[in-house]
């Protein structure tokens, strides 16, 4: 089981809502892990861009490096400065 689905069910619990389209976490500004991505739509040293359900999840740093990726997920290592959802 994923901490998201462990925290989604309290979400549910507690508030009413889940988390159904995609999800992240970032920590220590050092690591991005994203669930719920479609596609990488772009990717560079300083960003990298991801498509989840009708929408983009952007990835800001420098030295970013994508270190896992399936069909669900992505893990990106790096000096995270941002993550901005459009």
């Amino acid at each position: 089981m994923s901490f998201f689905n462990s925290f989604d069910d309290k979400m549910l619990e507690e508030f009413g809502i889940g988390l159904q389209d995609f999800r992240y976490i970032v920590i220590s500004n050092k690591l991005f892990y994203l669930e719920g991505l479609t596609n990488v739509s772009s990717l560079a040293d300083d960003e990298i861009v991801f498509s989840v359900k009708r929408k983009s999840c952007k990835v800001m740093g420098s030295n970013l490096k994508i270190k896992n990726l399936d069909m669900n997920t992505a893990l990106v290592s790096g000096n995270i400065v941002g993550v901005s959802v459009l």
